[in-house]
């Protein structure tokens, strides 16, 4: 993207944020103030603005732009979106037509198709993980974005408590900390969600060899969400924080209002039961590598996303909004998101079937937000039967329901929140889960989701809960609905075995991890399992998907082969 914040001159100091070798050398900064301004706390405010939401979000760089459009919340948030089966991008940029492309297809007449143009999603992405590949390896760009973000976090503490600040001093330096630790944590979060194994690193515009394993990783992202929360504690006049970060967190990516201090630290709980969540199967018994949720993680996920410990209803959260004025946009101002670029019905991301069959019937989230193709798609340009839906997301919706959660505005800007991290719909349906989990009741879990759908318009019943199995699949069809373009699609199939192979027990369909009822809402009729399009037998309600996707990503070879591994590294190079 071309535009960008009028600040953001200081946030050059840090576009060197990559850690390879070879993109340090690429870098000219076309203004370069250099350190010194970070001195003033005008300069320092900038800077911690632009190393956020440009840098870590907005930005745009050269090793990863592919031609399909630049930012997280297009390519980092559609990798999540698309190998969770909400959207679709049958398209070679960035490697999605390997990235969301199932091994094979079971249809309701019993014949299999498989990959069309290559052998499995593991292997195809793994080949394409080298640098020969340039943008189209997709494994480097969500690495690209948050080590570019932790860099920026790094340079503000390394120059913090040198920074001459107006007004009370501690307050402001405690904001900045925290500010700075807040979002280590999410980067590190991010990584240690996705990567097999990442990197520590706590001084700018270094690196180092020594990988460690992606539960390390986590448990980092816990380590700076707890030193933000004591750095949040340091904040002692609220007068002073509103004024610094006037200059950070401008009126237009404000939802909510400015977080206060204690709403704060409730993001960095429900981040860490996120983190919790993502990184673990339900049980024991879900199919896959990951380990199982045990008692004691569905009870801390059920304490940090208890009421005054997770996001409320209340809380300012961190968002991205676009701007009347397109200079000022930290994102394309129309097309700068995943939900954005599934809009219209000549998208660049596609609906998937699966994601509306979730809806239930009659949750006038549907009515409001899709509506049917001209004429539906199936297995575009012949790369597979993922690629085929009859779906498209509406532009400001479709006036069926105008009071109900519509997704996508692309003429009008302001009106869509673009969630950087958490938000209160995922704190309600995690603590609803966890309760569950952990033997609560039932009914009390239910009421959390049904809140959800209250607040979105859904326009649903009240949940009669019947078995801890029937309140757990209303959860899990609510966060499909609820937390769509949210970024969290992908770590909901991993953990529920959706994504893992067939052999071992994954896919969705009949005999796959998932098995459920779900509703055509074309036909009005019950769909026993996946929806899948196909040129001879059409719309088939009861396909068997055999996703069979890597559950972590190895290490871009970007990274390697200027950063060699260290003896006694973790391993760098996924198992599967």
């Amino acid at each position: 993207m071309k535009n960008k914040l009028k600040y953001f001159a200081y946030v050059t100091l840090m576009m060197t944020a990559l850690s390879c070798a070879d993109e340090l050398d690429k870098v000219t900064p076309k203004i370069a103030p250099g350190f010194s301004a970070l001195s003033g706390e005008l300069g320092i405010s900038y800077f911690a603005k632009g190393a956020v939401y440009i840098n870590g979000f907005g930005g745009t760089y050269t090793t990863i732009d592919d031609g399909l459009g630049t930012g997280f919340h297009i390519l980092v948030y559609g990798m999540h979106e698309s190998m969770g089966d909400a959207i679709f991008a049958p398209w070679g940029n960035n490697n999605f037509k390997f990235l969301d492309n199932p091994t094979d297809f079971k249809f309701d007449d019993g014949h299999v198709s498989t990959m069309p143009i290559g052998t499995t999603q593991p292997f195809e992405t793994k080949l394409r993980n080298n640098r020969s590949f340039g943008a189209t390896n997709n494994m480097l760009v969500e690495w690209t974005y948050m080590y570019a973000l932790n860099n920026g976090m790094n340079i503000i503490l390394e120059n913090v408590d040198k920074t001459v600040f107006g007004g009370d001093a501690a307050t402001k330096k405690a904001a900045l900390k925290a500010w700075a630790h807040y979002w280590k944590g999410y980067a590190y979060s991010r990584i240690g969600s996705m990567y097999v194994s990442g990197l520590v690193i706590d001084k700018s515009f270094t690196t180092a060899g020594d990988f460690v394993p992606s539960a390390a990783i986590i448990a980092e992202a816990k380590n700076q969400f707890d030193q933000a929360i004591a750095s949040i504690g340091g904040i002692t006049s609220a007068a002073d924080y509103a004024a610094l970060f006037a200059n950070i967190m401008p009126d237009y990516v404000l939802e909510k209002g400015l977080p206060t201090t204690a709403a704060w630290i409730h993001n960095c709980n429900t981040m860490k039961a996120r983190n919790i969540l993502a990184n673990h199967k339900i049980s024991a018994l879900t199919p896959g590598p990951l380990p199982a949720m045990t008692p004691a993680d569905w009870t801390e996920v059920r304490t940090l996303t208890a009421p005054g410990s997770g996001i409320a209803a209340s809380d300012g959260v961190y968002v991205i909004k676009t701007t009347d004025n397109p200079a000022n946009s930290i994102i394309d101002p129309f097309f700068g998101a995943v939900g954005p670029y599934a809009t219209t019905n000549d998208p660049t991301y596609f609906i998937s079937e699966k994601l509306l069959q979730d809806y239930r019937a009659g949750d006038r989230r549907v009515a409001q937000n899709f509506d049917l193709l001209p004429s539906p798609q199936i297995n575009i340009r012949g790369r597979g039967y993922n690629f085929g839906s009859r779906w498209f997301l509406t532009d400001a919706g479709t006036g069926a329901f105008p009071a109900t959660y519509t997704y996508s505005h692309i003429e009008e800007s302001g009106v869509d929140s673009h969630y950087m991290t958490a938000s209160w719909e995922e704190n309600q349906l995690m603590q609803a889960e966890a309760i569950v989990q952990s033997g609560g009741v039932v009914a009390t879990a239910t009421a959390l989701v049904d809140a959800v759908r209250t607040a979105q318009g859904a326009g649903l019943a009240a949940i009669v809960p019947t078995t801890a199995a029937a309140a757990l699949e209303e959860i899990r069809s609510e966060r499909r609905a609820a937390l769509l373009f949210r970024g969290v699609a992908f770590y909901d199939a991993r953990r529920q075995g959706i994504i893992t192979d067939k052999s071992s027990g994954g896919g969705r369909g009949p005999g796959g991890a998932l098995n459920v009822p779900g509703w055509d809402h074309e036909t009005n009729q019950v769909t026993p399992g996946a929806v899948v399009l196909h040129e001879t037998t059409f719309v088939n309600r009861n396909a068997f998907i055999n996703y069979n996707y890597l559950h972590y990503w190895d290490v871009p070879q970007n990274e390697l082969e200027y950063n060699a591994p260290k003896a006694g590294s973790s391993v760098v190079v996924s198992p599967n």
